[in-house]
């Protein structure tokens, strides 16, 4: 059975090396998804129209899109070595949306027996709480249609 791990751009290793001392992964197969799109570049184009009053240019649209592309790209290169490295078979898929549904989908998609998600992650991060879970982590555990696996780092 498959199970899939929503990968960010940073801490996908950590992610994976906890997940595999909780729930042992060998001669189970990973789908590591990573999303494009979601938040950040709301969040920029937000900013950016309560100061500037104008949109972005599509040439720095076209900029952020490469530059999350390489992201993804990037951050799931890592995770899948550090899958191989466990000794686990994986493979990597990207969409692009809002990362909760989008992951939802995805194993719906693939009929996943589990969805694992990080809390927060990082400077913002809380103790554990209801503030604790971003809106993506809050999403899949509303709506996935299997278990989930929520790890703290």
């Amino acid at each position: 059975m498959t199970v899939l791990v929503g990968v960010a751009e940073v801490g996908a290793p950590e992610l994976l090396r906890q997940l595999d001392r909780v729930l042992a992964l060998n001669g189970r197969h990973l789908l590591l998804a990573a999303i494009i799109g979601g938040h950040g570049r709301a969040e920029v184009e937000l900013v950016r129209g309560a100061l500037l009053r104008r949109p972005l240019p599509g040439h720095r649209s076209d900029a952020l899109q490469a530059a999350d592309r390489a992201a993804v790209a990037a951050a799931l290169e890592e995770a899948a070595a550090t899958a191989t490295a466990l000794g686990v078979t994986a493979e990597t898929a990207v969409a692009e949306g809002d990362p909760g549904p989008e992951l939802v989908r995805l194993a719906r998609q693939h009929s996943c027996e589990a969805v694992v998600v990080g809390a927060r992650p990082g400077p913002g991060a809380v103790a554990a709480g209801p503030h604790s879970l971003g809106r993506t982590a809050r999403f899949v555990l509303d709506h996935a249609p299997c278990p989930v696996v929520l790890l703290r780092r």
